[in-house]
């Protein structure tokens, strides 16, 4: 009998792909990246390097005139860059445990339907989709966000879908953009209020183009807004809201294998539905610790 606890605190299902994990930054003229959870001293060390360079100094000479201080968290870290690393970690984690879950049904030779392979196969593609989603959010991309989240949306609805479905025909013959209802049915009938958010404002319609446009009065001018950070910081509630229903229809998924191990995977899911909650709190500016996270 396996232990989930265990398991999670080994790292078991902590491997990385960190390229949503970097933040960038400008000193003196000269963009670099770093990651977010850089610790004070490389920060330090990266700063001091830029200045050396521009300076033309020596590295330990510019060194010795850096207070610390300067590169602690409470300078360089935010709730919302907090709560997108954890994202970005928390898809990893997930795609980590879907694989392992996969795995493991195969190996008790399971014979899995087409349909249920093109669960799977939709689910494991969404940690790109959202490291995307987390990418342009930290460039300012706040536009080019919403057509992204409602791939994952509709990729959410088809995976509710083809997971039940047994008929090969109808699989193929499936309009894809029409399993919205899918969604409300098996998981939460509210979730169509997001869908319609979401494709409201990546078709840019009528009722938000407020968002997109900067209007001068005086000048009786209108321009329209190409990057926003704070623009697309707003939007990070749906992405949460998005990983957490990443996370039902995983849990869905799970239930529809009576033979598996579902208690494990079940106490899987619920130590990352506790990374959801932690999420809000941060983002609403209830939670200001940032030590929990891991360093580099």
């Amino acid at each position: 009998m396996r232990n989930a606890k265990e398991d999670i605190e080994s790292g078991k299902f902590s491997k990385r792909d960190k390229i949503a994990d970097l933040q960038v930054y400008q000193l003196d003229g000269i963009t670099y990246c770093l990651p977010i959870n850089s610790s004070p001293k490389l920060r330090q060390y990266f700063a001091t390097a830029i200045l050396a360079y521009k300076n033309d100094a020596e590295f330990e000479e510019i060194l010795l005139s850096q207070d610390i201080e300067e590169y602690e968290d409470e300078k360089w870290i935010d709730g919302d860059l907090t709560v997108c690393f954890m994202l970005a970690r928390g898809c990893d984690v997930l795609l980590n445990i879907i694989v392992d879950f996969y795995n493991s049904l195969v190996k008790n030779a399971e014979k899995l339907s087409v349909g249920e392979i093109a669960y799977f196969n939709a689910l494991t593609r969404l940690r790109e989709s959202f490291k995307s989603v987390l990418i342009l959010c930290d460039r300012g991309f706040f536009v080019e966000m919403m057509p992204i989240m409602r791939l994952i949306y509709e990729q959410l609805c088809w995976a509710c879908y083809s997971i039940d479905e047994t008929d090969i025909k109808k699989l193929n013959n499936n309009w894809k953009t029409k399993n919205t209802k899918y969604l409300k049915e098996k998981i939460n009938s509210e979730y169509g209020q997001l869908y319609s958010l979401l494709s409201n404002e990546a078709h840019m319609a009528p009722p938000e183009m407020g968002k997109y446009l900067e209007i001068d009065e005086e000048g009786m001018v209108a321009s329209v807004r190409g990057r926003s950070a704070k623009k697309a910081r707003e939007d990070i509630p749906y992405i949460i809201m998005l990983y957490h229903i990443f996370l039902q229809v995983f849990e869905y998924g799970v239930k529809h294998f009576p033979k598996c191990e579902q208690n494990y995977y079940q106490e899987l899911i619920n130590e990352q539905i506790l990374l959801v909650q932690m999420m809000k709190d941060i983002h609403n500016g209830k939670e200001i610790n940032f030590s929990f996270i891991e360093r580099v």
